[in-house]
């Protein structure tokens, strides 16, 4: 699809009197051609695909929350939700409950219906959620934005607060180390200009000691301290580290894994999984621990339940180079600890060569999407699982299945529901 994501927009205000009249206008949000914002008027008895409400409102919003929107990743949370959800503008609009979710290379886009049990004058009808790409939604934003200022200069308004925010924002954009400093503001989860300067610039020194994107991904955990996090880490958990893995780490290795021309985290993990297995010879069927530890020359019984696990997060440590890394696995289940192994490996194989620090969180951050998903195809290739399998979905064949595969049955279950043979209500089974 040319165009995956567009605001479109016709004025249909001619009064003058304040910039919420002179932008009134009817906007029409679509995803690859649907109109996401469809509604029904209950008062005239109409559907139409357009939401009648103030540019203005809606362009200041988003370009005062440009960063949060385009770095924070999905949280819970009233200040999440006021940055990110567009039922926060008010100005006495019915607005859709649509929200704007980054995993740093794409954005979420979150369309909910309104409740059958409400009320209001419009109700929205879509319940849709559809990724775009980072680039392409700044750009569709941006040419927003600049539409709204235009239409304010030709009634005359240049001083607007949206004026105001969006020469910043535009200095921000152009200045290589003021976005810098608002990406780190927005990662910790906080509005421009609310973060002490001394800590942000003490972040971005670790960002430089310890990688750029290791540091944002420990910072995407909203911890109350990263810096403490990141210290815990480098000296005292990389100390504890069980083993060093010997990777068989090649350039034309990593160049197939980061060239690899696809968008979706999950698409080049398989990839990459599938040209790992490859390179390193990887038998058809379970991979063994005995298999791993011959391959990456550590013990196995490392892989051993091991109770003895108390930092929460699992992380690789590159003291020098890129064929010898320590890892750390903060789990004790030996499912688990092949799974949290094999997250580090593949973060070995994707991350920057600048990153000392791989951690392995919780969060829904690209990174996070694709050392699962690697592990998740390196471990349980989805052709042989579905050769397993058969035309059997039943809990018993699952349960067989995660024994001989040698992971947990939710990652079966995940693999099955992510290819639409169960229902998503399995996963909680």
């Amino acid at each position: 699809m040319d165009n995956p994501f567009s605001i479109n927009f016709e004025w249909i205000g001619s009064e003058s009197s304040d910039y919420h009249h002179c932008t009134f206008a009817e906007v029409d949000i679509c995803l690859s051609g649907v109109h996401i914002c469809e509604l029904e008027d209950t008062v005239s008895k109409t559907v139409r695909p357009t939401m009648r409400v103030s540019a203005y409102a809606l362009a200041q919003w988003l370009a005062s929350n440009w960063w949060r929107i385009i770095c924070e990743p999905e949280r819970v949370g009233s200040s999440w939700e006021m940055s990110h959800k567009l039922g926060a503008i008010g100005e006495g609009y019915l607005w859709p409950d649509l929200e704007f979710c980054s995993d740093s290379q794409d954005v979420k886009l979150s369309m909910y219906p309104t409740p059958s049990s409400s009320r209001e004058g419009v109700r929205y009808l879509n319940h849709i959620q559809r990724d775009v790409s980072l680039p392409h939604f700044e750009m569709t934003i941006r040419s927003f934005i600049e539409s709204v200022i235009e239409r304010l200069y030709s009634f005359g308004y240049k001083n607007s607060a949206l004026h105001k925010v969006w020469e910043e924002l535009k200095e921000e954009l152009s200045n290589h180390e003021y976005s810098k400093w608002r990406r780190v503001e927005a990662l910790l989860g906080n509005d421009p200009d609310t973060v002490s300067s001394d800590f942000v610039e003490d972040i971005l020194t670790a960002s430089k000691k310890y990688g750029e994107n290791a540091v944002s991904e420990i910072i995407s955990c909203q911890e109350n301290d990263p810096l403490k996090v990141i210290k815990e880490l480098w000296s005292g958990v990389r100390n504890k580290a069980s083993s060093t893995l010997m990777i068989d780490y090649s350039d034309q290795l990593r160049h197939k894994v980061v060239s690899f021309d696809k968008s979706k985290p999950w698409e080049k993990a398989a990839y990459a999984a599938r040209v790992a297995r490859k390179s390193w010879s990887v038998p058809d069927g379970s991979v063994t621990n005995k298999f791993l530890s011959d391959c990456f020359g550590f013990l196995q019984r490392e892989l051993i339940y091991n109770k003895n696990n108390q930092y929460h997060i699992a992380a690789g440590f590159r003291d020098s180079g890129t064929e010898k890394i320590k890892f750390y696995l903060n789990t004790s289940y030996e499912a688990n600890r092949r799974f949290a192994l094999m997250r580090i490996v593949g973060d070995h194989l994707y991350s920057s060569v600048q990153d000392k620090i791989l951690p392995s969180t919780k969060e829904k951050t690209y990174r996070q999407k694709f050392q699962r998903a690697f592990a998740q195809e390196f471990l349980c290739p989805y052709h042989e699982l579905k050769e397993f399998m058969g035309k059997d979905k039943t809990e018993d064949r699952i349960e067989n299945a995660a024994a001989y595969f040698m992971v947990s049955q939710l990652l079966i279950r995940t693999v099955l529901v992510n290819k639409k043979e169960l229902q998503q209500y399995m996963l909680n089974y």
